[in-house]
């Protein structure tokens, strides 16, 4: 099985248990959330762990996400921040992204968004 570079952003409850799977599963995880305190819990069981607001277009640039092989968009609680920061993925044209919603209608929203 090929290993493959993996960025989970939003490590509240779903997104900490993705990326801890998927690292005790030898993937190379990058842990990215907007909280120092839930960051640095996860930070030992992921390749790498930072603090970063990636809704601001320059943050989200400065982790080089196109040049990962899957990103996750795991936060669930702040629709805003959801879809802004997947937005700023599909401007930059990372090849494999995908976005956790919490509500039916987050969804209906995504969908309809693409």
């Amino acid at each position: 099985m090929k290993y493959k570079t993996i960025a989970v952003i939003g490590l509240g409850q779903f997104g900490t248990t993705i990326a801890k799977m998927l690292a005790s599963m030898n993937h190379e995880v990058l842990g990215v959330d907007i909280n120092p305190e839930i960051v640095q819990k996860v930070s030992p069981y992921v390749t790498h762990a930072i603090v970063a607001d990636t809704t601001d277009e320059e943050a989200i640039k400065a982790l080089a996400l196109s040049q990962f092989d899957i990103v996750i968009v795991a936060i669930g609680d702040n629709i805003q921040a959801n879809l802004m920061t997947s937005m700023l993925l599909k401007e930059m044209k990372c090849l494999m992204w995908f976005r956790k919603l919490k509500m039916h209608s987050k969804v209906r929203c995504s969908r309809r968004w693409g």
